[in-house]
């Protein structure tokens, strides 16, 4: 499929993120993992080289409404997908759900969708900030 760049996942040890896993990099996407909201939130300091975060629902010291909360972070806001049947999800932060099996395409779309429509907002806070500087 030809996508580059890296994916942040956000789970317990769990077969359901293995075979996601595996999905994201067969598409050319690098997979990295964290398990609690409070590695997200370090891992998201800094440089924003992430194009999404996949995270389930629940979390050992939170849910995916923070890791949605953590990634809306001024410098360079990512969309979050909730990966489980969270259909309030969007109307809490997050981008998009989905749920297994994951088939290659549909997460390409889910990608692709996720960072096409988060463009504009980063694009926007990244030219804000650079005006400030």
């Amino acid at each position: 499929m030809g996508l580059k760049g890296k994916v942040l996942l956000v789970h317990r040890d769990d077969g359901v993120f293995d075979e996601l896993r595996q999905t994201l990099q067969s598409l050319g996407l690098e997979a990295f993992r964290v398990s609690s909201c409070k590695e997200v939130q370090s891992r998201l300091n800094g440089v924003g080289d992430f194009l999404t975060v996949f995270t389930e629902g629940r979390l050992p010291d939170g849910e995916y409404r923070d890791v949605c909360r953590i990634a809306s972070r001024p410098v360079m806001p990512l969309p979050v997908i909730v990966v489980s049947l969270y259909l309030d999800s969007m109307e809490n932060g997050a981008s998009d759900f989905i749920v297994p099996p994951f088939l290659c395409t549909d997460i390409a779309h889910v990608v692709m969708t996720a960072i096409s429509d988060g463009l504009p907002r980063r694009l926007a806070v990244s030219q804000h900030a650079a005006a400030r500087a």
